[in-house]
């Protein structure tokens, strides 16, 4: 059941991606991660402006949906080791993504966490 999982917070998203990334989610069936919005149509502009409004409101509101989208979208892009024409940054809305896990990403996403 969804409660058994814990509550939402952002260390839980960023384990979803990683699980999603390694294709571990339940149900999932392989490494293809179906993306609602497009990565190639996303706007960095969008997340520095919505980033600027959750630092005048205060670290409770950080957690904007333009922030978490391009956080997992980035996200995906270290853990996954399709490059070129297949890379994340290329797929269009609604459209499937098929991670390449990548094991280096995993190593870099520790060292990061770790600072």
């Amino acid at each position: 059941s969804p409660g058994s999982m814990g509550a939402y917070n952002m260390c839980r998203n960023l384990e979803f991606v990683a699980c999603a990334a390694m294709g571990a989610l339940p149900l999932q069936g392989g490494s293809s991660i179906f993306l609602a919005t497009a990565p190639r149509d996303m706007n960095p502009q969008a997340v520095d402006v919505a980033l600027q409004r959750a630092l005048q409101r205060g670290a409770a509101h950080y957690s904007t949906t333009d922030i978490i989208t391009h956080l997992e979208i980035c996200i995906l892009d270290r853990l996954c080791s399709n490059r070129g024409p297949g890379n994340i940054f290329n797929v269009g809305k609604g459209s499937v993504f098929r991670c390449k896990h990548d094991p280096s990403g995993y190593a870099w996403l520790e060292r990061a966490l770790a600072m």
